[in-house]
C-alpha cells in the first residue's frame, strides 16, 4: 500500500510535519479495512486514490463492508444499497441509500455492555460525574418512556436547551429509542435565537436548564424559561434541569428532570422499568434537526435521517480517526453545534464519550489538555481557533501534560493556519496525527479530513474522505455523487424548494478543476444549472500535490476588481504577527478590502505595524489581496460556536441590514464596529 504522495515521487513537495510509521500504519483501522476491501473486490489497491475511486463507482459494496466492518448487523441494511428514480446514477436530490433498511439508532450506539465508562462530564469547577454502560442504558430507557408518558411519540420533536452535559446525551438517546426527533441548542443563545429555532419544529417536550456556567460567571436563566415557554404553543412538559433545593417548586407543565430519570417505575406500584425496547424504524428514519446558523437569515431547520448519520459517522470516526472499542474522545463543542451530533455518535464504536462544559480557557488556557491527560484521552477534538489562541499565547502544553495515550487531534471550525500546524507539533506532541477536517451541518460529517496512513503537511487537509466525491469547479468544493448523510429534507419545506436552492442550484461557468475526473465522467465546457445534482457547499477550496487547502466560505470571498480571493490567505499572512490575536476581512463596496485586527492587550495599531502587515500580503499573496483599510478593535462578532461573522460586518460596512443578529453571541461589538463606518 502506498500513500498519495510521496516526497520522492514529487522533489518538490513540502516537507512533512509527521509521517506514521510503518508499525503505526499497519495497525490503523483504514489499513484494516483497505485489505479487508480488497478481498471484497478481488482487486489490489495500489494507492489511498484507488481505494478511494473504488468506493465512489462501488457504493453497493463499500457502503455495506463499512457497516459490517464497524460490527453491526449486515441484515439490518435490506436488499438494496443505493436507490435512485433517475437513470443518471450521479442524481443526489432523490437518492436514498439502504431504502429497505431498518434499525434503531439508540441501540446501535448502546451494544457495549458492562461497568466500564460510557460517558464522563467534566465542569469547570472540576466536579465530574459518569455512567457505565450499564447505566447509561437504563437511564435512557427510563427517559424513554417517561417521554411517551408525556406524549412523544415516533416523529414528535423534542427540544433541548441545555449545555454539554450528561442531561443532552441521556434524553437525545430516549428520543432515538422510540423514533422522535431530536434538537438542541445551547444555553448562551438568547430567547430570540431559541425561538427562532425551536418555534418551527413545534417541540412536544422541551428540555432547560435553570442556569449555566461559563468562565467562572453562572447565568441565571430562570427568567428566559418562562419566555420561552411563552413562545412555544405545542408544549405539553418542560423538563427542568438544575437544583430544585433552591428554587420555587416545580408545578403544571413544568417537571423535574433529576426526578423523572430517577424513578425506576412510572406509575405508584407498577413493576420497574422493564428491558429495554428498541422499534426497528426505517434507515432513513429522521433521526434529529440541525440548524443553520442563520447568519442569512432565519435558520434552517436540516432533518438528518438515523441510518445515514450512523453509517457515515462510522467511517470518519474508524476509518479516518482512528476511533475504537475502547478509546476516549473528546470533542470540544457546545450543544448547538454539528460537532455534538458527530461525537456523540463514538458510542457505537465502543468508545467512552467525555464531556466538558464550560470555557476551553477556564480556569487556565491548557484545560482541555489537563483533563486529556487525566482521562487518557485517545482522541481530542478542538477547533482552529483554540490551537491559533493558545499559539498567541505561547503556551507549550507538552511541558506540563505528556498526553502518552493521546493519538489523535482533530481541529475544525475554520482553515487552520500552518503556523498553528507547525505549533501542534512542537508544543503539543510530536507524534500525533493531526486531522484537520472539513464538512458542516448540513451533512453532518466531512468531505475532506485526515488519513491515518499519510503524511501532515502544514496548512493542508490530507485527503478527500472514502466514498466522497469531491472535485473543484470554479474554485469551489461541490460533490457529484449521493452521500448516505444527505439530509432527508428541510423543515416546512415539503416540495423541497428550499433544500434545491441551497445545494443543487448553484451555476457554474467553467468545468472543475481537480478532484476524481475518472469516476465523474465530466466532459470539458460550461456546466449550466442543468447538472442541478451536483451538491454545492459553499467553501472556496483548491487541491495541492500533497492534499487541500480550505481558503474560506465562498460567500465571504473577496471580489476586488473582479479577481477571487479566499480569506485564509490574508488570515495566513496576517497572523503570523505575534501582535495580531485574531482578524477579519471583508468587502467595503467593490474594491476595497478592510481588515480589522484584534491585537495583544495593551498593544495599539501603529503605522509601522500596518505596513508590516500589508508588505507581508503584497509578497506573500499579490498587490490584489491588500487592505485598503486596517483598523484594530476590541473584540470581532462571533457566533454561539465561536466562528467569526464575516459577513455580518460586511453588512455593516455596506450599509445593508444585519442578517439574523441573534446569531451573534456578542452583538455589543457590531455597535462598535459599525462607528467605524458612519463618517
Amino acid at each position: 500500500m502506498k500513500t498519495n504522495v510521496s516526497e520522492s515521487d514529487n522533489p518538490n513537495a513540502p516537507k512533512p510535519l509527521w509521517v506514521p510509521t510503518l508499525e503505526r500504519q499497519k495497525n490503523t483501522q483504514l489499513r484494516a479495512f483497505w485489505q479487508r476491501a480488497e478481498l471484497e473486490c478481488g482487486r489490489i489497491f495500489a494507492t489511498y486514490l484507488e481505494l478511494h475511486s473504488w468506493s465512489l463507482t462501488h457504493p453497493e459494496q463499500f457502503w455495506p463492508l463499512v457497516w459490517s466492518f464497524a460490527g453491526l448487523n449486515p441484515e439490518l441494511l435490506g436488499d438494496v444499497v443505493l436507490q435512485n428514480p433517475s437513470d443518471n446514477f450521479n442524481h443526489m436530490l432523490e437518492a436514498e441509500f439502504f431504502p429497505n433498511g431498518t434499525l434503531n439508532y439508540a441501540q446501535q450506539l448502546l451494544r457495549r455492555t458492562g461497568s466500564g465508562e460510557a460517558v464522563v462530564e467534566y465542569l469547570e469547577d472540576g466536579a465530574r460525574r459518569s455512567l457505565s454502560w450499564d447505566e447509561l442504558r437504563h437511564k435512557v430507557n427510563v427517559l424513554s418512556r417517561q417521554l411517551q408518558k408525556a406524549g412523544v411519540q415516533a416523529h414528535s420533536r423534542v427540544a433541548a436547551w441545555l449545555p454539554n452535559r450528561l442531561e443532552a446525551v441521556l434524553v437525545s438517546l430516549a428520543c432515538a429509542q422510540i423514533g422522535a426527533v431530536y434538537a438542541s441548542t445551547s444555553p448562551d443563545f438568547g430567547v430570540d435565537g431559541v425561538l427562532e429555532r425551536f418555534a418551527q419544529i413545534e417541540p412536544t417536550v422541551l428540555l432547560v436548564t435553570r442556569s449555566s456556567s461559563y468562565s467562572g460567571k453562572t447565568l441565571d436563566l430562570g427568567p428566559k424559561i418562562l419566555e420561552v415557554v411563552a413562545g412555544l404553543s405545542s408544549l405539553q412538559q418542560v423538563w427542568v434541569v438544575g437544583d430544585t433545593a433552591h428554587h420555587e417548586p416545580l408545578e403544571g407543565m413544568f417537571k423535574d428532570f433529576a426526578t423523572l430519570c430517577e424513578e425506576t417505575s412510572l406509575e405508584p406500584g407498577s413493576m420497574p422499568v422493564p428491558t429495554p425496547v428498541y422499534p426497528q424504524f426505517p434507515f432513513n428514519h429522521p433521526l434529529c434537526i440541525l440548524f443553520s446558523s442563520g447568519t442569512t437569515g432565519k435558520p434552517k431547520c436540516i432533518v438528518h435521517r438515523a441510518g445515514g448519520l450512523l453509517i457515515n459517522h462510522l467511517k470518519e470516526h474508524q476509518l479516518h480517526c482512528d476511533l475504537r472499542c475502547g478509546d476516549r474522545l473528546l470533542y470540544y463543542t457546545t450543544t448547538g453545534w454539528m460537532m455534538w451530533n458527530w461525537q456523540l455518535s463514538a458510542l457505537a464504536s465502543g468508545a467512552t464519550l467525555v464531556l466538558y462544559d464550560g470555557s476551553p480557557f477556564y480556569p487556565h488556557p491548557e484545560r482541555l489538555f489537563e483533563i486529556a491527560q487525566l482521562e487518557r484521552l485517545t482522541f481530542l477534538g478542538v477547533s482552529a481557533k483554540f490551537l491559533e489562541g493558545l499559539r498567541k499565547l505561547n503556551r507549550k502544553p507538552c511541558e506540563t501534560y505528556p498526553l502518552e495515550a493521546l493519538k489523535t487531534l482533530a481541529c475544525t471550525g475554520s482553515p487552520l493556519s500552518e503556523e498553528g500546524f507547525e505549533y501542534v507539533y512542537h508544543a503539543i506532541k510530536s507524534d500525533l496525527h493531526l486531522a484537520s477536517i472539513s464538512g458542516g451541518t448540513d451533512l453532518c460529517g466531512c468531505f475532506l479530513g485526515g488519513n491515518p496512513l499519510e503524511p501532515v503537511y502544514a496548512g493542508e487537509l490530507q485527503a478527500a474522505l472514502l466514498g466522497m466525491a469531491v472535485e473543484i469547479w470554479d474554485g469551489e468544493l461541490v460533490c457529484t455523487r449521493p452521500f448516505p448523510s444527505q439530509p432527508v429534507k428541510f423543515w416546512n419545506d415539503p416540495d423541497k424548494t428550499k433544500y434545491r436552492a441551497a445545494y443543487f442550484e448553484h451555476e457554474f461557468e467553467h468545468n472543475f478543476e481537480h478532484g476524481s475526473e475518472q469516476a465523474s465522467g465530466h466532459n470539458s465546457g460550461h456546466i449550466s444549472k442543468q447538472l442541478e445534482q451536483v451538491w454545492y457547499h459553499g467553501d472556496f477550496i483548491q487541491q495541492t500535490h500533497t492534499g487541500y487547502r480550505v481558503l474560506g466560505r465562498s460567500d465571504a470571498t473577496l471580489n476586488p476588481g473582479g479577481v477571487r480571493i479566499g480569506t485564509a490567505e490574508i488570515y495566513r499572512q496576517v497572523e503570523r504577527f505575534p501582535e495580531v490575536l485574531e482578524s477579519m476581512v471583508f468587502m467595503r463596496g467593490q474594491e476595497q478590502i478592510v481588515l480589522l485586527l484584534r491585537l495583544q492587550d495593551g498593544l495599539e495599531l501603529s503605522k509601522n505595524l500596518q505596513d508590516q502587515i500589508r508588505s507581508s500580503i503584497r509578497t506573500h499573496c499579490t498587490p490584489r489581496h491588500v487592505p485598503s483599510s486596517i483598523y484594530a478593535v476590541s473584540d470581532l462578532p462571533r457566533t454561539r460556536n465561536g466562528k467569526l461573522l464575516e459577513l455580518a460586518v460586511a453588512d455593516l460596512a455596506n450599509g445593508r441590514k444585519v442578517r439574523n443578529s441573534s446569531a451573534v453571541a456578542n452583538p455589543e461589538t457590531l455597535e462598535k464596529i459599525a462607528e467605524l463606518f458612519r463618517s
